[in-house]
C-alpha cells in the first residue's frame, strides 16, 4: 500500500506454499511511489517487510516497524520479503476495504486505470490469446478466480450482455 496514501494499494492473492518451500511472487505494473508490503493470511495474522526481517528475525531483531520499498519507473524491486508475522494483532495497517478477492456472481464494471480497455484473454496469463477487447464501462460478471499468475490476479468473466462470452482479465482493471 502507498505510504502517503494507505487507500492506493496492489493485491495479489496467493496460496502458500507447504514448508519448508519460502512464497515468491511479483507484482506487475506497479505505479511508481513509495510503498509499504504487508501480507493477511487472516485478520488476526499480518505480517510485513521490516527491519527485523533484514536483521534476520533473531531474538536480538527488535525493530518491527514498516520499511518503505520505492518504485521507480521502469523499475523491478527485488526482496521485498514480507516475513515478519511475529507482531500482535493491530501493529500493521489493517487489510483495505476492497482488497478481499472478487466472489463468484458478483457484478462488475471493466475500469482500466492504465488504458481505455482491457485484454479479455482465454485464460490466466499474459502468454495466451487475446479473445477480444473490452472497453471500460463493460458490465461483466465474476465466474472464478482470483488466479495468480504473471504477476497479476485473474478473475474469468463472462460479458453481462453476452453470458456466452467468457474469459479471463486481470483483477485490478474491475470495479464493483
Amino acid at each position: 500500500m502507498r505510504v502517503d496514501d494507505p487507500a492506493m494499494f496492489r493485491v495479489l492473492h496467493v496460496q502458500p506454499p507447504p514448508p519448508p518451500a519460502a512464497l515468491q511472487f511479483t507484482i506487475a505494473a506497479v505505479e511508481p511511489g513509495t510503498y509499504f508490503a504487508v501480507g493477511y493470511l487472516t485478520p488476526d495474522h499480518t505480517g510485513a517487510l521490516t527491519p527485523a526481517v533484514a536483521c534476520g528475525l533473531g531474538a536480538s531483531c527488535t525493530d518491527h516497524s514498516l520499511m518503505r520499498v520505492t518504485v521507480r519507473a521502469g523499475e523491478t524491486v527485488s526482496g521485498v520479503d514480507v516475513l515478519d508475522w511475529s507482531v500482535p494483532r493491530g501493529s500493521y495497517p489493517a487489510q483495505p476495504a476492497g482488497s478481499a478477492g472478487f466472489p463468484r456472481g458478483a457484478a462488475m464494471r471493466v475500469c482500466n486505470p492504465y488504458a481505455d480497455s482491457l485484454n479479455l484473454r482465454a485464460s490466466a496469463g499474459l502468454g495466451f490469446p487475446v479473445r477480444r477487447t473490452l472497453d471500460n464501462g463493460t458490465d461483466v460478471a465474476v465466474r472464478d478466480g482470483p488466479l495468480p499468475a504473471d504477476g497479476y490476479d485473474w478473475y474469468e468473466i463472462n460479458l453481462a450482455s453476452d453470458q456466452l462470452a467468457s474469459g479471463w482479465v486481470v483483477g485490478y482493471a474491475l470495479r464493483r
